[in-house]
Parts: structure tokens; sequence; C-alpha cells
């Protein structure tokens, strides 16, 4: 339902309008005003007569239709998917022989070749290189096995000596200490028998001296006896004293030492074992890598010359990788002759069935699009030719236009669909157009600006009612191809003005009693 004005502040009709059915009301007029207005009216008909005649207030039936708000941009076609070809010779190397660009390829056809001459004089240098290595990396190999030989032989030895320490030790200790021992203690009780004896034979020669039987010399004899067998005990008894406090701890101790020696030999002769085997092992690592750094070099080598035949990824029309803006000043870098170097793009071969095209779009926009969105295409100078074609991807950050603006733009990347009387118009690279649709309404209530007044912060329009014409606040939207989109306000079937004249708005003014100017 539209929203008017009260009647008594708004309603007039344009006083520019000879058709006497628009008319404005006032209600509540005296006689003496309607014979004042009598007499204006008798002067305008004379001015009807002498003024040329004005035409009536062009009048708008609002109906509905659809609103689209659209925006162009441009790009170039790309292919959807090409098979770049790199070098991959490992060599800075020059193109011998290329295929000229434009010309259409089958899938394994060589298209470039480089020049293989210094890779194959390198292979060459380094054949006899690799073989020295190799035989010096069995060599490492034959003199660790010597060495693990050798380090098991001082082992055996160490271990054999180890055995005959813990035999003699257990054989002094169990054997000839107790045997020693043994023998002093025996002789030591037969010397003390026999000091016995002595002592009894010197006694019994004592008594026979003293009775007169034996002489004296009898006597001295058996008391010499007597003192010598008690030398030997005393010597048997120092002997043995000796043995139990010197000799024996000294054997113990010299054989305990041996014995652990013999021990901590073995861990000894195991370390150097160790160290020893660890020592040819890293010369036998390093004589290793070194093969294998030759053998990689060999091999890399050798794929660097299969590398430098070129071949086609796929059927198609091959297009040199030279830079586009050094081209533009002259400079070609894929021909004949040129240098090229590990992984830089010789030729691509694009797929001329399936395009893209990549379009710039202003921040302040990229709400207004989605992917899956339709867009138009259209290829500079074919301007009857629209290609369809939709929003693929949406780059998810902005970039600046360029460095002497503050300007940021999202890509959109868009996939074509042409028809089949379309595709062969269509080539890569070709600058186009892009119409995108940013708003679309089909129902939609759209009005010109000059229908539009601005008065005291609102929108309104001027519209028929009866034989009057009556302020009615609308609430504009968008704009596009001069036509004002109205949210609320209007329905269809209403008549409005559809131009505002300076008059009507200055009757407005002087009714309402404010200022109002036309809406943009």
């Amino acid at each position: 339902m539209s929203v008017c004005l009260p009647d008594d502040s708004s309603a007039f009709a344009s006083p520019a309008e000879p058709n006497p059915k628009f008319r404005i009301a006032f209600p509540g007029v005296s006689a003496r005003q309607w014979l004042l207005l009598a007499v204006l009216i008798c002067l305008a008909i004379f001015a009807v007569f002498l003024l040329p005649q004005q035409s009536p207030p062009e009048m708008l039936t609002i109906q509905k239709s659809p609103f689209r708000i659209q925006m162009t941009t441009s790009g170039s076609l790309e292919p959807l998917r090409t098979e770049r070809v790199q070098s991959k010779c490992q060599w800075t190397v020059q193109i011998l022989s290329l295929v000229p660009e434009g010309t259409w390829v089958r899938k394994g056809d060589i298209v470039c070749v480089l020049d293989s001459s210094k890779i194959e004089e390198f292979q060459r240098s380094r054949e006899v290189t690799l073989i020295k290595a190799d035989v010096k990396l069995q060599a490492s190999k034959q003199q660790e096995e010597l060495l693990k030989a050798s380090n098991e032989r001082r082992l055996g030895e160490a271990e054999r000596e180890l055995q005959a320490a813990e035999l003699d030790l257990l054989e002094y200790s169990q054997g000839i200490h107790p045997n020693e021992v043994q023998q002093l203690a025996d002789d030591i009780s037969f010397n003390q028998d026999r000091l016995q004896n002595a002592d009894g034979t010197l006694r019994f020669s004592e008594r026979l001296w003293m009775l007169g039987y034996a002489n004296r010399a009898e006597v001295d004899s058996q008391s010499l006896a007597l003192t010598t067998q008690t030398e030997q005990v005393r010597r048997l008894e120092f002997k043995r004293d000796l043995l139990q406090d010197f000799t024996h701890p000294r054997r113990d101790l010299q054989m305990t030492h041996h014995l652990n020696n013999s021990q901590l030999q073995i861990h000894r002769t195991e370390l150097a074992n160790a160290l020893a085997v660890s020592k040819a092992r890293l010369g036998t690592l390093l004589d290793q890598n070194r093969l294998s750094i030759y053998e990689r070099l060999a091999s890399s080598a050798q794929e660097s010359i299969n590398a430098c035949n070129l071949r086609a990824p796929r059927d198609g029309q091959v297009i040199h990788c030279n830079n586009w803006k050094l081209r533009s000043r002259g400079v070609i870098t894929i021909e004949e002759g040129k240098s090229v170097y590990f992984s830089q793009p010789i030729f691509e071969i694009p797929d001329q069935d399936h395009l893209k095209i990549s379009l710039p779009l202003n921040e302040s926009l990229i709400t207004r699009v989605s992917v899956g969105a339709p867009i138009l295409i259209r290829p500079v100078g074919l301007d009857d030719v629209a290609v369809p074609a939709a929003i693929s991807r949406i780059s998810p950050y902005p970039v600046m236009r360029d460095r002497f603006s503050d300007v940021k733009e999202y890509f959109l990347d868009a996939i074509l669909e042409p028809r089949d009387e379309q595709r062969d118009l269509l080539r890569p690279r070709m600058e186009a157009e892009a119409v995108l649709t940013l708003m679309e309404k089909q129902d939609a209530i759209t009005v010109p600006p000059t229908a539009l007044i601005r008065h005291a912060g609102r929108n309104v329009v001027l519209m028929k009612s009866g034989d009057v014409l009556l302020p009615c606040q609308v609430e504009p939207g968008e704009v596009s191809d001069g036509k004002v989109l109205i949210e609320s306000g209007l329905h269809e079937g209403d008549q409005i003005v559809s131009v505002v004249t300076d008059q009507q708005r200055r009757m407005l003014n002087e009714k309402l009693g404010a200022s109002a100017e036309f809406g943009e």
C-alpha cells in the first residue's frame, strides 16, 4: 500500500496543466477568496490566450520489469589445462633444434633437442674415476676383512693368556703353596723329633760322663749335635714364617695382578679391535660414498643426456615459453642457439578445447559474486559472439592494482562453456570483455531518477490520486541504466509523475514548508 502525506498539507495539481480535471483542493475557502479566485481565473484565461500553452505532466504507470546491475571487466583467454615442458637437463646447455611456434605435433614427437656434447665428454672423463673409486672400495673391504681376522687372533691370544693366569693362580693357591707349607711342617716336625733325640742322647751322655763311663769328647760331640739340630729347627721355622708372611702374599699378589691384567688385556684388545674395525669401516664408507657420488654424477649425466630430447606430452600446437615483457622489447629467450638452464620452461601445449579467463574485480564488489555465478564473455573483435561462462574460483586475498594506487582487486577465474559453433572462434590469449551480473531481480519496480524528490530527509514521488497529485514516500534502492529500484512505497498499477518540474517542486516546498530537491 502506498504511503502518502495528508491531503491538507500536500495535495496539489500542476499549475502548468490546462486540463481542468487536475485541480488543487483547498477546503474552507471564504466568499472573498472565491471572488479573488475568479479574478485570478480570468487572468489565467487571458494568459492562456496570450502565452504559449504548456504541456500536461508526464505520467508513468508502474509496471514490474527485470532489474539488473551489470559491470564490464576485461581479461585474456587462457587454456584451462596446459602441458608445460621444462628442461630436465641439469647442465646449462644450448638449444640445437626447436620446432617452430604454432606447429601441430602428436604425443611423443620430438619438439626440442638440446646440445649434450659437453655432458657426454664429462661422462667419459668420469668413467676412469669411477673405476678407480670402485677398485679402492674393494681394497678397503679386503683390508677390513683382514683386520677382522687379525683382531680375532689378538683376542684369542689375550683369552689364552687369561686362562693361563687363572690356571697359574689356581695351581699356586691350591697346589704349590699348600705343598710347600706341608713340606716345611713335615721337616720341622721331623727335625723336632731329632732335636728331642739329640737332647735325650746328650743327657744320657752327660750322666755316663758323670759316672765315668763316657769321656768328655763324646759329651761335646752330643752337645754339638744338639746345637746343630736346634739351629736346623730354627731355620725351618724361619723359612715357614718367611713363606707365610712374605713369600706367599707376594706370589699371590703377583698372580692375582697377572690375572687382572689378563682380564683388562681382553677389554683393551676388544676396544682396540673395535677402534680398528671402526676406522677401517669408516674408510670403507668414505670410499663407498665417494663411489656413490661418482655413480650419481654418472647417472645424472646419463639422465641429462636422455633429457636433451624433449617430446610432446600431448597432441596440440607448440607455444614457446618466451617472456612476454622481454619479447615486447625484442628479447627472445627460447630459440635455437639460446642457452637454457635446469627447470626452465621450454615450450607448452595448451588444451584449446577448454578455456578460462581471469578477471579483476574491485574489493568493494566481491560480496556480490559467488562461485558458480554466470558470466558472458565477449571476445574483442567478435561483438556479436557472447560465450557463456561460470565462475570457478575467487582468489582468497586481494592484491594491489599497481604500486601507484591503493585500489585492491580480487581475481575471478571463470571457465568458458562455448557452444559448438563458438569453439572454432576462440583462441588462447585472445582479449575479451566479461559482463558480470552483480544483482538481478525479475519482478522489480523501477522509476526514473527524475521522478524522485528529496524532502525533509525522505524520498517522495508525486502519485496521481483521483484528480490530484499526492506526494508519497518511497524507499529507493540500487540505480542501474537510468532506473532506480524502489524497495517499498509503490505497487504495480500506480501512476506517478515521471519528470518533476521546478514549479511542482516549489509548490511542494510552499505547501510542506520545507526545502525539496530532486533525488539523484
